[in-house]
């Protein structure tokens, strides 16, 4: 069994990738929205909010897991919501100028060579 440590890490690579994955232009009808609902580690979740803004190329994601933890439970636990944002895409232009221009931690990121890096966070 993995340590707490690795599943939280891991949860969190899975949960940005989600927040990544809501990007419409990118995934098309594939794309994560709200109302889909996915397994991790033999619990299932749903997607309870979604935003894909076109305008600036930022996208995040709101779940819940299902009570009993069932894909077919309706019910769902909103005591833990857990909340993930993709930060900069490299390959989305918008994303770039929104985060260069408007985000004081991509800036730095940036540096003098205005190099973007595909960083990942969730929000706990």
């Amino acid at each position: 069994m993995p340590s707490k440590e690795n599943y939280q890490e891991n949860w969190n690579g899975f949960l940005s990738d989600k927040a990544y994955q809501a990007d419409s232009d990118k995934f098309g009808k594939d794309a994560f929205k709200e109302g889909k609902t996915f397994k991790f580690k033999g619990r299932y979740y749903r997607a309870i909010y979604t935003k894909d803004d076109k305008s600036n190329g930022f996208q995040d994601v709101a779940v819940a897991p299902t009570v009993s933890g069932n894909r077919d439970d309706k019910r769902l636990n909103y005591n833990d919501v857990q909340i993930a944002t993709a930060v900069t895409n490299p390959d989305d232009i918008k994303d770039i100028v929104t985060d260069g221009t408007e985000i004081t931690e991509s800036r730095a990121l940036g540096g003098k060579d205005k190099k973007y890096y595909n960083v990942k966070y969730t929000l706990l």
